[in-house]
């Protein structure tokens, strides 16, 4: 219904099919189209495409490597689980956030620790 900009934040998802009541998606992608539309995703794709991005940069670190594969584990996983990507510290955040942070974290360091 609102493919571009999506629901909204936080909105109510009850869908019938065959007669069930369906709430939770179980996808942190779906989610993110749901309540953001096309242009959320695109921005939710943009910021794992960073990281990629990033990851190739740096792929000599060991860390780097570590909370790399912590954050394709949690995009993986996202699409069997999760739906609230931005709520209060929950599971989900092991799965997308943390490992965003580690990263962002480590890439900042690598860019202060080389040389100008």
């Amino acid at each position: 219904e609102k493919l571009w900009l999506g629901h909204g934040y936080q909105s109510e998802f009850i869908f019938n099919a065959g007669g069930r009541k369906l709430e939770d998606p179980h996808n942190v992608e779906l989610a993110v189209l749901l309540d953001t539309g096309l242009i959320g995703l695109t921005l939710w794709f943009a910021m794992y495409a960073a990281l990629l991005r990033k990851t190739v940069e740096l792929r000599h670190d060991k860390t780097i490597q570590l909370v790399s594969a912590l954050a394709c584990y949690g995009v993986f996983a996202g699409l069997t689980e999760g739906s609230a990507f931005l709520s209060r510290p929950n599971e989900n955040w092991f799965l997308t956030w943390i490992p965003v942070a580690l990263f962002a974290a480590l890439s900042i360091r690598q860019r202060m620790q080389a040389p100008a």
